[in-house]
């Protein structure tokens, strides 16, 4: 399998052990989180990636496809879109509709709405799980969140 990260891609090698096979566990990973973009918007100070955004290059479609494709082979239970923000990365719609045709289970985790074509494709092929990140006033929020 290989991965694609902010470095490069390199591959991933899980050792195939007697202890891993005895304890139940297996090659393939229950949860996939990927950085669908570093492009953000917002500043937040416990972000990793705002200060990064326009550093590196986002993964072309192509490239997400060969991700999707290799993920859809597994067995995990959770294809997990973060970021940056990824309503931000203007070919959602098409990784959704990806997502969809391979039958991947995903979630999102986002702080913002998404545009009218991004809500028409998750309307299709909805999240399990939607995490959304809602500030406020500072007497309410510290200057963390």
């Amino acid at each position: 399998m290989g991965t694609h990260c902010r470095t490069g891609s390199h591959e991933v090698r899980v050792p195939d052990t007697v202890f891993f096979r005895e304890n139940g566990f297996s090659k393939d990973p229950v949860l996939v989180q990927w950085m669908a973009t570093l492009k953000c918007s917002l500043t937040c100070d416990h972000c990793l990636s705002w200060n990064s955004a326009g550093a590196y290059e986002e993964m072309s479609l192509e490239m997400v496809q060969n991700l999707l494709d290799q993920v859809s082979e597994m067995s995990i239970r959770e294809f997990l879109l973060t970021g940056g923000e990824p309503l931000e990365r203007e070919d959602l719609p098409e990784v959704i509709c990806s997502m969809d045709q391979l039958d991947i289970p995903w979630s999102l985790n986002t702080a913002r709405m998404p545009s009218f074509m991004q809500r028409k494709a998750i309307e299709k092929n909805p999240p399990g799980f939607v995490a959304v990140s809602l500030d406020g006033p500072s007497e309410n929020h510290d200057s963390f969140r």
